[in-house]
C-alpha cells in the first residue's frame, strides 16, 4: 500500500527520490508542496508525527544521538513533549559549544530556556543551562547579554531560595566586571567580589571560594596591584590543587602568569604558563589554550625575544580564526602586530593591529582596541603621518569614554609624542598633563614606560634635554636591573632601544659626545640583538652626526650608508601612502639625498 501511494505521489511530480539516498528515501520536490502538506495536517496528526519520526529515528541511530540532537529537539518540540525537548536542546547546545559553533549553541540554549521555564528543572539543570548560555554569550562578545543571563540565574536561584545557584550567579557577574570587556568597572568588581567571597566562605563552599579568589586575582592584575592579585591567586590555586578542580586550576594558573611576569618573578611565570598550558591541552579547552599561547608570547616580547614568540602566536590566531573566537584572535593578532612593527615590517604589522582593533570591538575586547590603536597612532607618527596618528587617538578616546586609569596613559603619551612632533607643544603639554594625571605610578608597567619616553621626546622638543636625560637615565637603569637580575629577568626590553637612543640624542644636545657615542653604541647593540629595526635607522643617522661633529667625515659617510639601507628597508615594507610620507620627512630626506 505504502508504496503504491509513494509511486502514485512521484508520479504526481509531489515527491522524488533523495539525491543519493537508499530508494527508500524522498523529498518534497518543492518546498511549498511540504509546507502545504504539513498545514493540511490537524495539530494532533502533527504532534503525533513527530513523536512517531522522533522515537523512529532514537531507535534506528542509538549511537549517533548527540549528532541528531537538534533533530530529535525540534521533533519532541513539534510533539508537544517539553521535557524530552528540552533535554535534545540542552545535548545540542553542549555539541555545538563544544566545537565552538557559538551561533548554534545559542540557538539551542535559548529555546532550552525558554521550554524550562515550564518544567520543574533541578538546580544542576538549571544552573548547567546558564553556565553554558553564559560562557557562549561571553565568547561571541555579547557582554550585554551575558550579563542579563546571569542576573536571570540569581533570580532563579531567588524565587528557589537555593544560595548556590545565587552565588554561582553573583560569580559570573563579578568576573565580567574585573576583566577588560565593555562592562570593566573595577569598583563594581571589588563589591560583587567581596560579597561572593563572604557568602562562600560562610556556606563552606571551598570550589566557588577558589573561583572567587581566581577574580580578585583579575581585578588586583587589572588594577596595577600586581602583590595583592599574587597573594589571591595563589590562595585561589591552593584550594583548587587540593580539591582537584583541574578547570579552575588551569584557569587561575594562566591568569597569574602576568603578574608574575610584571612583579619580576620570570621563572613562576614561565612555570605557571607551562602548568595551564598542559592543563588546556589536556582539557580541550582551545579558546583558553590560544590565551595561554598568546600570554606567554607577550612575556616573551617583554625579554626581547621576538622571533621565537611568532610561531606560538600563529598557531593562537590560527585556531581562535577556526573556533570563531573573536576575543582570542584580537589578542593574538594585537601581539603579532606590536612584533612586527619592532622587527619593522610595517604593512604586516598594520594589517594584523587593524584585524585585532576590528576582532576587540566586535568582542568588546578593550584592550585590544585601545593597544591596538595606540600602536598604530605610534606608527604613523614614526612614518611621518603625525597627524594621521593624533585623529586616531581623539576618535579612541572619544569613542571609548569607559577607558580609565592607566589605560589612558599610553594613549595620552602618543598624543604627547605626535603634537611634539606637529611644533605644537601647548597641545602636547596638555597631553602630558593628562597623562600623568592617569598615571598612578605603578613601577615597571608598560604605561611607565610609554609615559617615560614621552616625556624625554616632549623635553627635547622644548630644548630641555637636561630633563630628557635625567627621565631617560632613570628609566634606563630600572630596565637594565630588569634585565641582568637573575631572579627579576627582562621585562621591558622592547623598550630599551629607544630609551638608549633618546639618552644618547639628549647627551648630543648638551654637547658630551663621548657620552652620546657610548649610549648609542649600547642602543644599536641592543637593537641588533633583538633584531628591532623600527628606531636603527635613528641610532645610526646620530652616529653619523657624531662621526661629523669629531671630523671623521669617512666614518659619517659609513655611518649614513647603514642608516639609508636601513631607511629602505622601512619605506620597502610600509604601504605606499606611508611609504610616501616617511620618504618625505626632513630628516629621513636628508640622509637619503646626501647619497645622490
Amino acid at each position: 500500500m505504502i508504496e503504491n501511494n509513494l509511486a502514485l505521489l512521484e508520479q504526481s511530480q509531489l515527491i522524488r527520490h533523495a539525491p543519493g539516498a537508499a530508494n527508500e528515501e524522498y523529498m518534497f520536490k518543492h518546498g511549498l508542496v511540504q509546507e502545504t502538506a504539513y498545514d493540511s495536517l490537524l495539530k494532533q496528526d502533527r504532534k503525533r508525527l513527530h513523536r512517531f519520526v522522533a522515537q523512529s529515528l532514537e531507535r534506528a541511530n542509538p549511537r549517533a544521538l548527540d549528532e541528531l540532537a537538534p533533530l530529535l529537539a525540534q521533533h519532541w518540540d513539534n510533539a508537544g513533549e517539553t521535557a524530552r525537548a528540552y533535554e535534545y536542546y540542552i545535548r545540542a547546545g553542549d555539541n555545538a559549544a563544544r566545537i565552538y559553533a557559538n551561533a548554534e549553541a545559542l540557538t539551542a540554549y535559548d529555546r532550552a530556556l525558554e521550554l524550562g521555564a515550564d518544567l520543574e528543572l533541578s538546580s544542576a539543570q538549571v544552573q548547567h543551562l546558564y553556565a553554558n548560555r553564559g560562557r557562549v554569550l561571553e565568547l561571541h562578545g555579547s557582554y550585554d547579554r551575558a550579563l542579563e543571563n546571569y542576573e536571570q540565574e540569581e533570580n532563579a536561584g531567588q524565587a528557589r531560595s537555593d544560595s548556590s545557584l545565587e552565588l554561582d550567579a553573583l560569580i559570573r557577574r563579578t568576573t565580567l566586571y574585573v576583566t577588560p570587556t565593555k562592562l570593566f568597572d573595577l569598583m563594581r568588581g571589588l563589591e560583587l567580589a567581596n560579597r561572593a567571597l563572604a557568602r562562600a566562605r560562610a556556606s563552606g563552599n571551598r570550589p566557588a571560594e577558589a573561583q572567587v579568589l581566581w577574580n580578585l586575582l583579575l581585578l588586583h592584575h587589572f588594577n596595577g596591584d600586581y602583590e595583592q592579585a599574587i597573594q589571591y591567586g595563589e590562595a585561589s590555586l591552593a584550594i583548587a590543587r587540593e580539591l582537584n578542580l583541574r578547570e579552575q586550576e588551569a584557569y587561575t594558573l594562566n591568569d597569574l602568569v602576568r603578574p608574575y611576569s610584571f612583579s619580576g618573578r620570570r621563572d613562576k611565570a614561565l612555570a605557571a604558563s607551562a602548568q595551564a598550558r598542559a592543563l588546556w591541552r589536556e582539557l580541550g579547552n582551545l579558546p583558553m589554550l590560544t590565551d595561554n599561547l598568546t600570554t606567554a608570547a607577550w612575556q616573551s616580547f617583554f625579554r626581547g625575544e621576538y622571533l621565537d614568540t611568532i610561531q606560538d602566536l600563529e598557531e593562537a590566531r590560527r585556531i581562535s580564526q577556526d573556533i570563531g573566537n573573536l576575543w582570542g584572535q584580537a589578542f593574538a593578532g594585537e601581539t603579532l602586530g606590536m612584533i612586527y612593527f619592532v622587527l619593522g615590517d610595517i604593512t604586516r604589522a598594520l594589517d594584523l593591529l587593524q584585524d585585532a582593533t576590528s576582532s576587540g570591538a566586535q568582542a568588546n575586547f578593550l584592550d585590544a582596541v585601545y593597544t591596538g590603536k595606540t600602536y598604530i597612532a605610534f606608527l604613523y607618527g614614526l612614518l611621518g603621518a603625525p597627524q594621521r596618528g593624533i585623529d586616531l587617538i581623539e576618535r579612541l578616546l572619544n569613542q571609548t569614554p569607559y577607558l580609565t586609569g592607566e589605560w589612558l596613559v599610553s594613549p595620552y603619551a602618543v598624543l604627547v609624542i605626535l603634537y611634539s612632533d606637529l611644533g605644537n607643544l601647548e597641545r602636547a603639554r596638555e597631553a602630558y598633563s593628562r597623562a600623568q594625571a592617569a598615571f598612578e605610578g605603578k613601577p615597571g608597567s608598560p604605561a611607565q614606560t610609554f609615559l617615560g619616553i614621552a616625556t624625554a621626546h616632549w623635553q627635547l622638543a622644548q630644548g630641555n634635554p637636561l630633563a630628557a636625560y635625567e627621565r631617560m637615565r632613570e628609566q634606563i637603569q630600572y630596565a637594565e636591573v630588569r634585565v641582568t637580575h637573575p631572579f627579576l629577568g627582562s621585562a621591558m626590553r622592547p623598550f630599551q632601544t629607544i630609551n638608549l637612543y633618546y639618552q644618547g640624542i639628549a647627551l648630543e644636545r648638551l654637547d658630551r659626545l663621548a657620552e652620546a657615542e657610548d649610549a648609542l653604541t649600547d642602543a644599536q647593540q641592543e637593537a641588533e640583538e633583538t633584531h628591532s629595526k623600527a628606531f636603527l635607522w635613528n641610532i645610526l643617522a646620530a652616529r653619523a652626526r657624531l662621526a661629523a661633529a669629531r671630523g671623521d667625515n669617512s666614518a659619517a659617510e659609513q655611518w649614513k650608508q647603514k642608516a639609508r639601507v636601513e631607511i629602505q628597508y622601512l619605506a620597502d615594507h610600509a604601504p605606499s601612502d606611508l611609504r610616501t610620507t616617511f620618504l618625505n620627512r626632513p630628516d629621513v630626506r636628508a640622509i637619503m639625498q646626501d647619497s645622490n
